[in-house]
C-alpha cells in the first residue's frame, strides 16, 4: 500500500467555439419610425433586415443607422436630436449614450436598445 506518484488524467474540455452575431437599426426620420433586428448571421443580412422591418412598420425613406456585432445598441433622444451608442454590454451602451447626448442636448433618454450576443455553436 504505498503511494504511486501518478497523476490522474483530467480529460481536456474543448474550448467553445462561437459564431459572430449582427444587429442593426434602420429608420425613417420624417415619419418617427424605426426598425430593428438582432440574431443575424452577418452585417449585410441584419442591415437589410432592419430596412425591411422599418418599411413594414410603415416607412418610405428608410436609412440604415447603426449596424453593431457581439455586442449591444441603443438609441438615445433628447429634446433636438438623438445619437446611437454600441458597447459590449446594454449598460455600457446606454451610459455612453446617454453621456454623448448631455454634451449637447437635455433631457437624455433611452429610446430603444438592444443586444446580439455572440452564439455558442459549440
Amino acid at each position: 500500500p504505498g503511494y504511486s506518484g501518478g497523476q490522474q488524467q483530467v480529460p481536456s474540455v474543448p474550448a467553445p467555439v462561437w459564431k459572430d452575431r449582427w444587429g442593426a437599426i434602420a429608420g425613417d426620420k420624417p415619419r418617427g419610425i424605426l426598425g430593428a433586428v438582432t440574431g443575424f448571421p452577418s452585417e449585410t443580412s441584419a442591415q437589410q433586415a432592419a430596412l425591411d422591418d422599418c418599411k413594414t412598420k410603415g416607412g418610405i425613406q428608410c436609412k440604415l443607422e447603426n449596424s453593431y456585432r457581439n455586442g449591444c445598441t441603443a438609441m438615445i433622444v433628447g429634446d433636438w436630436g438623438y445619437n446611437i451608442a454600441s458597447r459590449a454590454t446594454l449598460d455600457q451602451a446606454i451610459a455612453t449614450g446617454i453621456q454623448k447626448c448631455k454634451e449637447t442636448d437635455k433631457n437624455c433618454t433611452t429610446y430603444d436598445s438592444a443586444c446580439s450576443p455572440p452564439a455558442r455553436i459549440r
